[in-house]
């Protein structure tokens, strides 16, 4: 929901995307155990010129600068979990 959210309002950029694991699969960028580094530009259109590390992965930067697939759970003790999204979207 968070990434969803923040990429709906056109607001953020995608600078660099990494795996979260220290294996590398494929199609590592699909997976939600994946780091993310976005750059949230102000109301005004205006943020500080931020270039994406030279050896950023274009398809994992272009897989999180949309919505997808990705479906987040949070499970606390005593509390009910929450989702991201419902299963089936």
């Amino acid at each position: 929901m968070g990434a969803h959210i923040l990429i709906a309002t056109g607001r953020v950029r995608t600078i660099d995307v990494r795996p979260g694991d220290l294996r590398l699969r494929p199609h590592w960028w699909k997976r939600a155990e994946t780091i993310v580094v976005y750059q949230v530009i102000g109301r005004n259109g205006e943020a500080p010129p931020l270039e994406a590390p030279r050896r950023a992965n274009r398809r994992a930067i272009a897989y999180w600068s949309a919505p997808n697939d990705t479906r987040y759970v949070l499970e606390r003790p005593g509390v009910p979990t929450l989702y991201s999204r419902p299963e089936n979207v």
